[in-house]
């Protein structure tokens, strides 16, 4: 009895490590860190080197004169003038202003003015992209009002009020809006403006906050830590954020566990007038001193 109780126990023993062995020879299925896209929607491919998305800020001026202006959405469209709508063939006839021209002002808030007839030749481009010349035949677009205002602009230094011109269509209850500084005084975007995180600076400017969309913290599916990369050069620096994963599912469905997430970036020197662009594609970010942040831009028909 003693012999085959002790059998029995061996066997068991056998299938126990047998099974143990089994476990630890299955390949591990941890998904493999990767770089955080910023913007997440992009359809081209992130970019290999952060130098090349530093590459368009080479010419940004950083020196000791006034920073221009680096506005994030300079022109707003209301639905009915957007590609996208229906109703924007209707606007590609000839555009006929309104009987009182406002006069431009040189200035205003220091700023030079863009004239009003440049701000309507600036909102057309931009409604109807490469369309230049009227669509033989088509109605006439009658503009209603033309005023100068100010208005609040997203800006890689935060939201700035500044001087704006409104433009109302006929039938079209929202107006249009395009940023009325001209000249030196604002530097135009090389690059799609379609950043979604942001960044927090330090008193001394050395220590920058990278705040993002990931994980959230723990371990499991759809958990991750994150760890900061980064690269400066002379105009620029290129921030971004490392997911590690700590969940073993490839396939998990992550995209509704959207979390505030953050690194901490320690730079070489203080910022000062350089450009903070994401490390995937070279987008702006807006730098903030006070940690405030939002994390979708209105549209036109909201502001």
């Amino acid at each position: 009895m003693a012999i085959r109780t002790q059998r029995f126990l061996t066997l068991g023993a056998t299938t126990v490590t047998g099974f143990v062995a089994l476990g630890l020879a299955l390949p591990d299925n941890s998904p493999a860190p990767r770089l955080v896209l910023d913007p997440p929607g992009r359809a081209e491919r992130a970019l290999a080197d952060p130098l090349l998305a530093m590459a368009p800020w080479r010419e940004f001026p950083v020196g000791d004169g006034r920073r221009p202006l680096l506005v994030f959405d300079p022109v707003t469209l209301p639905s009915a003038l957007r590609a996208s709508s229906g109703t924007a063939q209707r606007f590609q006839g000839r555009w006929i202003g309104p009987e009182e021209r406002p006069v431009s002002p040189p200035r205003l808030d220091a700023y030079p003015i863009l004239s009003a007839e440049d701000a309507v030749s600036t909102l057309r481009r931009t409604a109807l992209g490469t369309v230049r010349d009227p669509e033989p035949g088509a109605d006439p677009v009658r503009i209603t009002e033309i005023r100068l205002t100010r208005r609040t602009f997203d800006t890689d230094r935060g939201r700035l009020t500044l001087p704006a011109w409104t433009v109302l269509f006929e039938s079209v209850p929202v107006p249009a809006t395009v940023l009325a500084v001209r000249g030196d005084g604002v530097y135009p975007s090389p690059v799609p403006t379609d950043s979604e995180g942001d960044v927090t600076i330090s008193p001394d400017g050395t220590r920058l906050t990278y705040n993002f969309l990931g994980a959230a913290p723990g371990e499991g599916n759809c958990r991750a830590d994150y760890t900061p990369v980064f690269q400066e050069t002379a105009t620029a620096v290129a921030v971004g954020a490392i997911e590690h994963p700590n969940g073993h599912n490839r396939n998990g469905n992550c995209r509704l566990s959207s979390s505030r997430r953050s690194v901490l970036i320690k730079l070489s020197a203080a910022l000062s007038n350089r450009v903070v662009v994401t490390y995937s594609y070279g987008s702006p970010l807006p730098v903030r001193p006070d940690g405030t942040y939002r994390w979708f831009r209105p549209s036109a028909d909201d502001r």
